[in-house]
């Protein structure tokens, strides 16, 4: 799961957190049921994730986690190589909303 999310997710910039007050982390993939094992995967784990949707206007399948407390347990639980520095960042500022400290 590292691996593909490394690779195929993105989550909301700590800016963005700051500025909107919103977080999402996402996995996007054309395979539905890859996104069908993650969302599984991601259960065993105790992260809870939204629905798989087909983005509008692209042919492409995304699952989302939305709470901060998932986030912080996927952030424990996987262990991220390429994104692991701004998952890092974006936790220092759901430690410190005010100050921000990225």
């Amino acid at each position: 799961m590292s691996g593909f999310f490394d690779a195929e997710g993105y989550f909301t910039k700590p800016e963005t957190f700051l500025k909107t007050g919103k977080v999402k982390l996402t996995f996007s993939q054309n395979n539905k049921e890859s996104l069908e094992f993650i969302k599984m995967a991601l259960n065993y784990f105790g992260i809870k994730s939204g629905k798989i949707y087909l983005e509008n206007g692209r042919k492409c399948h995304t699952l989302q986690i939305q709470a901060i407390f998932d986030i912080k347990r996927f952030s424990e639980e996987i262990n991220l190589v390429r994104k692991k520095k701004n998952m890092a960042q974006l936790l220092d500022v759901f430690k410190d909303p005010i100050a921000g400290s990225l």
